[in-house]
């Protein structure tokens, strides 16, 4: 939800020089249980088309996260910046792969450029934090991260956590741009991992190496897996099934709903 007032004025249909002022007093972003919302009215001005905030501040649990804005109207000369504390419960906004995220994170970011042509640069942090998948019965558990934000391109210095009794890594990262999806290139690998997920009752897995990549939604996650036990306990019956369907416990994206991008 957002709540916002201001008086501005440009000459003929020349809005791209706009001046006036503002007050963006309510901004608040809410899903299961998770409030991020503006601690109070946060003023804005504009110059010749030249806009810009005060500083601004959102709380919520875990999350404190001061901001700034600048840049024209038109989306060229851009100077922003994000820093503080989020819960990572903010993934959940992302997919709907994420059913249950917790946690915390510590951003430093700033946004420089156009955005056609966006230029981030700092870092980001996750300590203790827990995520519950679609279609895994375990939680990837005690997860820390370190990534390095420079250009469009985010890298993963270190992302390590647990799964079912065993250890995943991540390797690779992402690119980031304003005016389309992010483009994914990440390697996942896993080691003595115990398991459920549909069709199979238990597996213990002895090692995979997975991949997630893509340039825009559906994005592709791929790869291999040895296995050192797999128990089966199910009823199949394909009387009548004339064409393939989507698997229940796919997620929404794969079984057709659209993604946070579309």
């Amino acid at each position: 939800a957002i709540t916002a007032e201001g008086k501005f004025t440009w000459k003929g249909w020349d809005w791209k020089e706009m001046s006036g002022t503002g007050k963006l007093r309510e901004l608040q972003i809410s899903k299961t249980g998770y409030n991020l919302r503006l601690r109070g009215p946060v003023g804005i001005s504009a110059v010749e088309g030249i806009m810009e905030s005060a500083s601004g501040l959102l709380e919520g649990e875990d999350s404190s996260l001061a901001f700034r804005f600048r840049g024209q109207v038109d989306g060229k000369e851009i100077n922003n910046f994000l820093k503080g504390d989020l819960s990572v419960k903010v993934l959940e906004f992302l997919t709907p792969l994420i059913e249950e995220a917790r946690g915390r994170m510590h951003l430093d970011l700033s946004l420089t450029g156009e955005v056609g042509n966006a230029v981030f640069r700092g870092g980001l942090g996750m300590s203790e934090g827990s995520l519950r998948l679609h279609g895994l019965e375990e939680p990837v558990d005690s997860l820390e991260a370190r990534l390095e934000v420079a250009g469009s391109r985010v890298t993963i210095r270190s992302l390590n956590g647990q799964l079912g009794g065993g250890s995943i890594t991540a390797r690779g990262g992402l690119d980031l741009y304003l005016n389309k999806p992010p483009r994914f290139a990440i390697d996942l690998t896993g080691t003595g991992n115990r398991i459920k997920f549909p069709f199979v009752t238990f597996a213990e897995v002895s090692d995979a190496s997975l991949n997630f990549s893509g340039d825009a939604p559906p994005y592709l996650f791929s790869g291999t897996a040895r296995f050192k036990k797999v128990m089966m306990r199910n009823n199949f019956d394909l009387q009548g099934q004339k064409s393939l369907r989507n698997a229940k416990y796919l997620p929404e994206k794969v079984a057709g709903a659209k993604s946070f991008y579309e």
